[in-house]
């Protein structure tokens, strides 16, 4: 049963909500992670970009943020700690300036960015590697390490966050109640990512054992059909667990599973 529990393994425990998630939607792991990783940009949080999904990483850390014990963080330099808030001064400033429109406000934030790693990161790196537990390898970005820098973050906690975030059964059980962008950005973004709207998946991709996912999609739509007038949320996300659990049980089990490939997206 889907209990978006961790699994315990060699690999990062992701919880099993993320883990099916990813699987009914023929997306692996690392590529999730890493397009939420690339897709972090500190400019989206004070100048809104053209695609609203670009906003939703850097609101999964705000998010985060929240959350965080404090006392927990680790200490920082003052020549650090006087060159963040001078970056997020003079962002907040363009951002609040009439007198430039969105092309010219995007130039001068990036503009800044750029002079903020290099005072901040060491060697003035645009990426640095992850490695995680397992075979999981991801490139962290220069807006994901700042951020992580600014709010003194463990780049691995905010990505078993995000994870931690997403489920299908619950998103399903919501979407007739109007799903909640800000209170979930980091379901809205995995969202985007499976329609397909951030462009992570390749255009002529065949669906792996599409006999058994086909199927599924049938009896989600007569569920989605038979709970239309349901407006219990929690038995409504009980009800669609169990079919996302017996798809992604059915994934899992067939002979060819999708995790397992070395196509993944």
């Amino acid at each position: 049963m889907l209990t978006n529990k961790p699994k315990q393994g060699s690999g990062p425990d992701f919880p099993e909500d993320f883990r099916a998630a990813c699987l009914i939607h023929g997306l692996s792991h690392e590529s999730v992670l890493q397009h939420f990783i690339d897709h972090t940009m500190i400019c989206a949080s004070f100048n809104p970009p053209e695609k609203a999904y670009d906003t939703f990483p850097a609101a999964v850390i705000h998010q985060y943020v929240e959350t965080f014990e404090p006392s927990l963080r680790r200490l920082r330099s003052p020549l650090k700690l006087r060159e963040n808030l001078r970056a997020i001064r003079q962002i907040a400033g363009i951002a609040g300036s009439e007198s430039l429109d969105r092309n010219a406000k995007r130039n001068a934030c990036q503009g800044i960015v750029e002079s903020w790693q290099k005072a901040v990161v060491r060697g003035g790196r645009q990426s640095q590697p992850l490695r995680w537990k397992g075979n999981l390898r991801l490139r962290l970005s220069r807006d994901f390490m700042l951020l992580c820098e600014l709010f003194q973050l463990d780049p691995k906690e905010i990505l078993y966050f995000f994870a931690s975030r997403i489920s299908l059964p619950r998103a399903r059980a919501q979407a007739d109640s109007n799903f909640d962008v800000e209170s979930n950005p980091a379901m809205a973004f995995f969202l985007a990512v499976a329609k397909g709207h951030t462009g992570i998946r390749s255009r002529h991709k065949e669906t792996a054992n599409p006999d058994i996912s086909l199927g599924y999609i049938e009896k989600l739509q007569e569920l989605d059909l038979q709970l239309l007038f349901n407006r219990d949320i929690s038995m409504r996300e009980q009800v669609y667990r169990r079919l996302f659990r017996n798809w992604h049980e059915a994934l899992t089990q067939s002979n060819n599973p999708l995790h397992e490939k070395e196509h993944l997206y």
